[in-house]
Order: structure tokens, then C-alpha cells, then sequence
């Protein structure tokens, strides 16, 4: 595919960014094993960052006489793409805004 790197580039880019004097031989070879060998989407990205939030059940009162009826309120879902520094690249994630505040 045209979107998959191998896992060497993927950890020269790595190293890169972080600085190829401050990582030790072993450190090298334990980021080695945590890099994927290619881009995936993980579960959670198709899922989404709900941060606890979920659908709650109430009633809706009128205002004159009070009466009630059945209703729920849905979180605030928006669909954001937060940069991965791991894949390089994008990624779509549903998130709520209660959570998409705590990522920035």
C-alpha cells in the first residue's frame, strides 16, 4: 500500500524528533519494539474519545402545567483529526468536546 512505511523509517523519524544523542543503545532497541511495522488504525479511533460521557435519560417538564414526558440528551460528538506522532500522519477520531478541550 501507498500509505504503509516500513518500521525502520518510522523509527529514524522517531529518533529524529527526539534526538538521536539523548537515546541509549537499549532504549533504540525497546522503541524499536513499541513502533508498529506499518500505519494502523486502532479500535479506538472507529469508537471515539467519549471521556464518560454517554446517553442520559429525563423528563421534559412544560413550563405552565408542569407536565412531563420522556427525553435524552446525546453527548456533543464532533469528528476531529489529531496528528500522530508514532503513525505520522492524521487520524479521524469522533470525540466529545468535553474531551477534544483535554487533548489540546
Amino acid at each position: 500500500m501507498v500509505d504503509e512505511i516500513d518500521a525502520f523509517e518510522m523509527m529514524k523519524k522517531l529518533v529524529k524528533k527526539v534526538g538521536a544523542g539523548t537515546l541509549t543503545p537499549e532504549l533504540k532497541d525497546k522503541l524499536k519494539a513499541c513502533v508498529p511495522d506499518s500505519k494502523v488504525v486502532m479500535g479506538r479511533a472507529k469508537r471515539g474519545l467519549y471521556a464518560g460521557r454517554h446517553i442520559q435519560y429525563g423528563n421534559r417538564v412544560s413550563e405552565d402545567g408542569g407536565n412531563k414526558s420522556r427525553r435524552c440528551w446525546k453527548p456533543n460528538v464532533q469528528e476531529k483529526r489529531l496528528f500522530s506522532y508514532i503513525f505520522n500522519r492524521h487520524i479521524k477520531v469522533k470525540v466529545t468536546t468535553h474531551s477534544g478541550a483535554k487533548i489540546r
